[in-house]
């Protein structure tokens, strides 16, 4: 299995890593009082079957945990995947929920 390095830009506001000759991608922004809100999950179609966009988001929600952070999805995908793996809910701000 490849080893995804996580890249965070702050430039461009973006978390990223390069597989397969391309780049992955989720927005985000970071606000003064902790959060970061996940905009938009960018994963080229020819790499979707590989669940690389799972492991994009896996590698950014342990980064934000890491960071003491919370986190805020805007981005449906980021959404199923922490419905899917409910322990990622510990992130979201308190009485935060999604459905």
């Amino acid at each position: 299995e490849e080893d995804y390095k996580l890249v965070d830009n702050s430039y461009t506001r973006q978390y990223k890593f390069h597989t397969g000759g391309m780049w992955q991608k989720i927005g985000y922004i970071k606000s003064s009082n902790g959060v970061v809100y996940l905009t938009r999950t960018e994963v080229p179609p020819d790499l979707k079957r590989r669940r690389i966009g799972y492991r994009l988001v896996e590698k950014v929600l342990a980064n934000v945990g890491r960071q003491s952070r919370r986190l805020v999805s805007l981005c449906t995908f980021v959404v199923m995947c922490i419905q899917k793996y409910p322990g990622w809910k510990r992130l979201l701000p308190e009485g935060f929920r999604i459905n």
